[in-house]
């Protein structure tokens, strides 16, 4: 499970050149996120995650006026096939089905736009590929990197079609004791233009290189704790669009495989 926020109160542009906002518009995105992964061989697994969201959007139109957006949004589900132990390569196909909500209305009974939305209304493929190396630098430095491509499923039962996204996420963890862990993560993010029936949407698509500084801690048994916070480093904006200087974060990775064994063994002893 993980929880971020994400305050988005500066109008940039370019390479981040700072745009006009003279709405004075901010938003505030709250994300939390709970994922599952289950093993289905030695080397399949199936994973599965929702994300829940809050979204406020402010503005000044004549008066102030905030748009606000609540629920889950779309579930996405893939499958994965490992090869290899140390280092372990793994492909990954799926999708992202449509459950979030992209029909409400704000409190003037107007549509909530779907860059606010809670999905994008199709299903859209996913493929990717990632490398476990633990101990690549040492016997305390694991290292792990992630290609990931979003294919976008085209247009909406609105028009709005969300551009592909492509992402590259490379991290490294190295040990600071027997409970312990810093790590750094470097993601870069490229987002494709939208269209609305067909027609390019002028502020949307972009490119982000992200770093993330995380610290984490084992809790009892099967538990991981962590924190993070992650500010761009380099970012290349179609239009004008609203940029967060950082957003943070915190994890909780809990293995549940006890749990559920004793669950089917309590079934089996129930028979």
């Amino acid at each position: 499970m993980e929880y971020d926020h994400e305050a988005t109160d500066r109008a940039l542009k370019g390479t981040g050149q700072t745009a006009a906002n003279a709405s004075q518009e901010s938003v505030n995105f709250e994300t939390v996120v709970l994922s599952m992964r289950y093993g289905l061989t030695g080397r399949m697994n199936i994973n599965a995650a929702l994300p829940w969201y809050s979204i406020e959007s402010a503005k000044i139109q004549g008066a102030p006026y905030t748009k606000r957006n609540k629920g889950i949004g779309d579930l996405s589900v893939t499958g994965e096939y490992s090869f290899g132990s140390a280092p372990q390569f793994t492909l990954e196909a799926g999708a992202e089905f449509p459950t979030g909500n992209i029909d409400k209305t704000d409190q003037f009974h107007q549509r909530i736009c779907d860059i606010l939305a809670l999905g994008s209304g199709t299903v859209d493929p996913i493929a990717g590929m990632s490398l476990w190396a633990p101990h690549a630098f040492g016997d305390r430095f694991d290292l792990y990197a992630q290609l990931r491509h979003r294919f976008s499923g085209g247009e909406n039962k609105y028009g709005y079609r969300f551009g592909d996204q492509t992402s590259l996420d490379v991290q490294g963890y190295h040990s600071l004791g027997d409970t312990w862990n810093g790590g750094v993560r470097l993601l870069a993010l490229h987002a494709q233009r939208d269209t609305w029936y067909g027609r390019v949407v002028p502020e949307r698509g972009s490119s982000f290189v992200y770093m993330e500084p995380t610290v984490n801690t084992r809790v009892g048994e099967n538990s991981v704790v962590g924190a993070y916070v992650r500010f761009p480093l380099y970012m290349h904006l179609e239009g004008s669009q609203m940029v967060a200087p950082y957003s943070m974060g915190l994890e909780l990775t809990s293995d549940l495989t006890g749990f559920v064994d004793r669950l089917k063994g309590n079934a089996e002893g129930a028979q």
